[in-house]
């Protein structure tokens, strides 16, 4: 440690890897000098105290630098960013910047929104929503904090984090439009990539269309997420919790169950995921009218029988109409099916969905 806070004085020009860690800089125009290095490939801040582009953020006028096109690598781990506007001047500032290391950063402590944006409970983003949000920002790198970036994970962060944005525009009033999207510069490019997220604000309410599938709102899948009932609930009580999420067609199973252990405040591997479809199975065979099944009476009456009403349920608080008997004592039961911990994606199982409802079981 140096306790070095700004570099005034011209560097070599030979210098491919500079390593300015545990000092005192906090910002990066600290260091602008550098952008005089003309093949400089490395550069380590790790451990300063940087949060932010200029020294003094509100000033306009502070002249824009560009490091050389050649600093492909930056580690930003262990700073004071707070800020998603610092990833967003990146593209500009490092215009080949390939891979970035920004662990640790008081950023990734806060909520991926605000909750009259998510309308869930604001925890601290979770590992993965922090993966997917930086390089949505970042169309360039193709390495996050030593990860490679796949084209799917690629596919994943964007579609999240369009509907995020999707969802803040939703909850604010359209006179705040033309302040949100600046905070997202690659919205424009990121809607023509996807199309553009469906805008619902309240005022739409009532009003209906059909999804584009090729739209943001054709790549989600509206997930209803409830806690099951336990015998430790009070019996006829209503569903206690329940949460609605929007998830991208391209997220795997394992990834659902990271956001459903953050919604419900479970450990992992302490619940199962159960989809409740809207499909019957027959089970097996039941009578309704007892011996009349079996009996000889004339053609009138079972004619007349066979008017009934069709389906009726069983009575059972606990599952409601789970089970189901058509007239003839043919019993059905509603397929439910397990979501087990995989790698397949969403899309495997939802891929002709638009919503499911799906039941959060802690395993005993």
């Amino acid at each position: 440690m140096n306790q070095i806070s700004t570099i005034s004085v011209p560097l070599s020009n030979s210098i491919r890897s500079l390593t300015l860690e545990h000092n005192e800089i906090v910002a990066l125009s600290s260091i602008r000098e550098l952008i005089s290095l003309p093949i400089l490939e490395y550069l380590s801040l790790r451990g300063n105290n940087i949060s932010s582009v200029f020294l003094n953020c509100e000033d306009k006028d502070e002249t824009p630098f560009q490091f050389s096109p050649t600093l492909s690598s930056l580690d930003m781990a262990y700073n004071s960013i707070t800020s998603w506007s610092f990833i967003n001047a990146l593209p500009n500032i490092l215009p080949g910047l390939l891979s970035l290391r920004i662990s640790n950063n008081p950023l990734y402590d806060q909520p991926v929104a605000l909750s009259k944006t998510t309308n869930i409970p604001e925890k601290p983003m979770t590992v993965d929503e922090a993966f997917m949000l930086t390089l949505a920002r970042l169309a360039s790198i193709n390495t996050l904090n030593y990860s490679k970036i796949s084209k799917q994970d690629r596919t994943n962060g964007e579609l999240y984090y369009l509907s995020l944005i999707g969802k803040e525009l939703s909850a604010s009033p359209q006179s705040e439009e033309t302040h949100i999207i600046p905070n997202h510069p690659r919205y424009k490019e990121l809607c023509d990539k996807y199309g553009e997220p469906t805008i619902k604000r309240s005022t739409d309410e009532g009003k209906s269309g059909t999804i584009n599938p090729r739209s943001v709102a054709g790549r989600l899948v509206m997930f209803t997420f409830y806690l099951s009932p336990t015998s430790d609930c009070v019996e006829g009580l209503e569903i206690k919790k329940e949460h609605k999420y929007g998830i991208p067609k391209t997220l795997d199973i394992y990834r659902i169950k990271a956001l459903v252990s953050r919604l419900f405040g479970l450990l992992p591997l302490t619940f199962k995921l159960i989809w409740e479809t809207e499909e019957w199975d027959p089970e097996e065979q039941v009578h309704l009218f007892g011996d009349e099944w079996d009996s000889s009476g004339d053609e009138e009456t079972k004619n007349a029988k066979a008017t009934r009403k069709t389906d009726c349920f069983e009575n059972n608080p606990g599952n409601p109409q789970k089970i189901m008997i058509r007239d003839g004592g043919n019993k059905f039961i509603k397929r439910e099916v397990e979501l087990v911990d995989s790698t397949r994606q969403v899309g495997f199982w939802f891929d002709n969905f638009k919503e499911a409802r799906i039941r959060v079981e802690p395993i005993v």
